[in-house]
Parts: structure tokens; C-alpha cells; sequence
């Protein structure tokens, strides 16, 4: 669907920066949330990975 809208001749720069930029701005939406709302170490992720490498 993005990527039709990215080649509709009606489509103006514009339309794709702004697309652009609401993208982005989810993405650090998401990634601040992800911040606040997990409170696993890195070091409890990465024995968290080692366990599960273990087991395959």
C-alpha cells in the first residue's frame, strides 16, 4: 500500500516527507516506550538469549 503511494503520480514530495517523518516520529515514540517500560538489564537480556541458544 506505502509503496503504491509512493509511485502515484499525484503523490508530491511533500506527501512523502510528512509520511516520512510520521514514521520516524513512531519509531521514537516506540523505542522511548520500549526504554521506560522495560526494566531487564542488558545483562538479564543477554543471559536471557544464552539460555535459549542452549537449548537449540
Amino acid at each position: 500500500n506505502n509503496i503504491r503511494e509512493l509511485f502515484d503520480p499525484s503523490t508530491t514530495i511533500e506527501d512523502v516527507i510528512r509520511e516520512r517523518n510520521e514514521y520516524q516520529e513512531q519509531l521514537d515514540l516506540n523505542r522511548s516506550t520500549t526504554m521506560t517500560d522495560n526494566n531487564l538489564t542488558t545483562t538479564q537480556i543477554e543471559e536471557a538469549l544464552a539460555s535459549v541458544e542452549d537449548e537449540t
